[in-house]
């Protein structure tokens, strides 16, 4: 993910989907990533929320949800097309459906400027 042999098919700031020439499993084509602030465990600042590749003559598409104890998975198939296009952008439009365990940069902020407004706003009065 993310190297020279990549390729950048969406990206809107904080997601992006990368087709991949190179993968562990040969099945899987490309990534759906959303960016995050570096850690021990998304060390390039980055993670990986979905996939897609070829199952059978298929382009399939799967992505990170949160453990469902009924169902024993925390993945979920967002769908099998023909064509790779439609895998593609089913993914992205599931884009913020899918399980994140990392906190955005972008998200961080938006989640502490509320507090501090809302903290000068109830102080105000007297």
């Amino acid at each position: 993910m993310n190297t020279k042999n990549s390729l950048v098919l969406k990206d809107d700031g904080e997601y992006f989907i990368e087709q991949s020439a190179i993968g562990i499993n040969p099945q899987v084509k490309g990534f759906l990533l959303k960016r995050c602030d570096p850690s021990v465990s998304a060390g390039l600042g980055y993670e990986c929320i979905g996939w897609f590749g070829m199952k059978g003559a298929s382009w399939t598409g799967f992505i990170d949800i949160q453990y469902d104890k009924v169902r024993d998975a925390d993945i979920e198939c967002v769908g099998c097309y023909r064509e790779r296009g439609d895998v593609i952008e089913r993914l992205w439009e599931k884009r913020h459906e899918a399980h994140s365990v990392h906190i955005s940069a972008s998200t961080r902020v938006l989640q502490n400027e509320p507090q501090e407004s809302s903290e000068v706003q109830s102080g105000g009065t007297g």
